[in-house]
Order: C-alpha cells, then structure tokens, then sequence
C-alpha cells in the first residue's frame, strides 16, 4: 500500500458540510484505508494500492459525485509528487510559506492556456503565477482576500478545475506523510 494525499476543493453539498465519517466510510468500501485529515478537513491523507494518481484522482471525485452528489475537484499526490511541487514553487524563498501557494490540477494545462491566463491577467493585479506538473505556482504579496486572481479566474483561462494551498500548508502535510 502507498501513501497519498488528495486536495478537495470545496465540500459543501446544497448547504451542508460532508461528515468526514460519512466520506471516510465511502472511501473505506472502495479500498482506500488509513483515511485521516490533516491540516484542514480537504487535505485526505490515505493509503492504497499503488497506481497512478491521476486514476486516483478520477476515482475519488466520481465517489464524491455518486455517493454524496458533489460534482468537486479531487487532485491527488503521492509524497514524491507532494515534495516535487513544493519544490518548483519558484516563489516560496520570496514571498515565504504562507505567501507562496500551489493550485493542484485536475490534469496538465497545454502551454498555450498557461499563455492565455498570463496575457489575460497580467497587470490586473501584483500576483504572480508561474507553470507546474499538474499544478500552478501563485504568490500573492498583497494577500488572497480582494485578489483579482481568483480560482475561478484560473480554472476558466487554463481550461482545468484545481484546487489551490498555502506551501506551509503543504510542508505540514508532507511531514506528516513521512509520520505514516
């Protein structure tokens, strides 16, 4: 069994927060084990036979969907993958841990959506974002609250859903990875 760690978007369904039990039992019946939160209740770490987490990935949103009815995105790492992204972050020794951020895909933007989201945005605002695999680096020096570089924003101009963490958040998560 391997260790991974799936980043959700939002959990909401119609107003309603999902029971981590509710979402630990679904994930147990389809041979996810080890199933725990970890800095935050959208931060899944769990355990599971080895294969690719892009399939992983697929198969944790169409749980979330089937069972729970939340169309979300589920983008999920093992550790190597984890620690290769928050090493590209080519903004964390500038802007710090907690100004430094990675958005998780939900798969590869081609290089000319990266292109459309740069032109589109530059000079809206002083953030700066730079390409990932599977992710994309963001620094906002001026705080997320009031950004004009939202997710949304993000998600319509590379053509890909994805979630968005704090590069502090992350090592926290990967220490605790190395705990498992």
């Amino acid at each position: 069994m391997a260790s991974y760690v799936a980043f959700l978007g939002s959990i909401a369904s119609h107003g309603e927060r999902l029971l981590m039990e509710d979402l630990r039992r679904a994930l147990w019946r389809e041979d996810f084990d080890d199933v725990e939160t970890v800095v935050a209740e959208d931060n899944i770490l769990f355990r599971h036979e080895e294969r690719p987490t892009s399939g992983l990935s697929e198969k944790l949103a169409y749980i979330l969907l089937d069972r729970f009815e939340i169309d979300n995105v589920a983008p999920v790492r093992s550790r190597e993958e984890l620690l290769a992204a928050i090493a590209e972050n080519p903004f964390t020794e500038r802007f710090g841990s907690d100004g430094a951020r990675t958005m998780f895909l939900a798969q590869q933007p081609f290089p000319e959506q990266f292109g459309l989201l740069e032109s589109q945005f530059g000079g809206r605002g002083p953030e700066l974002v730079a390409p990932g695999t599977r992710a994309l680096h963001c620094a906002y020096p001026a705080g997320l609250k009031g950004s004009p570089l939202t997710a949304d924003f993000i998600e319509r101009r590379l053509g890909c859903r994805g979630t968005m963490r704090r590069i502090g958040d992350l090592q926290r998560i990967a220490d605790k990875m190395d705990e498992n």
